[in-house]
């Protein structure tokens, strides 16, 4: 593996068996149609455990928390613009 690695060229951090596993991982969760349970399936997982460590890259997860958060500051009341008198000039 680290000859293929060299005919690469530079990396910024040492490549490693997990560091693909994980790349492997994003890149299908990204992946419409691609289940959390695939993912775990072929990782041999559990589903539990590629969402604690992969959540992050799940697409559905992504919407339904940038909605939650949108939902949560679209009518918060926004602080009001007082002009301030004997100010410096």
């Amino acid at each position: 593996m680290k000859k293929l690695w060299k005919r690469c060229g530079e990396w910024k951090e040492t490549p490693t068996p997990h560091r693909f596993r994980h790349t492997f991982a994003r890149i299908l969760l990204q992946k419409p149609g691609v289940t959390v349970r695939d993912v775990a399936e072929l990782l041999g997982n559990t589903e539990d455990m590629i969402r604690k460590h992969y959540g992050a890259w799940v697409p559905e997860r992504q919407a339904r928390l940038t909605k939650i958060l949108k939902e949560a500051f679209e009518n918060k009341p926004r602080p009001r613009l007082v002009p301030i008198r004997g100010g410096r000039t």
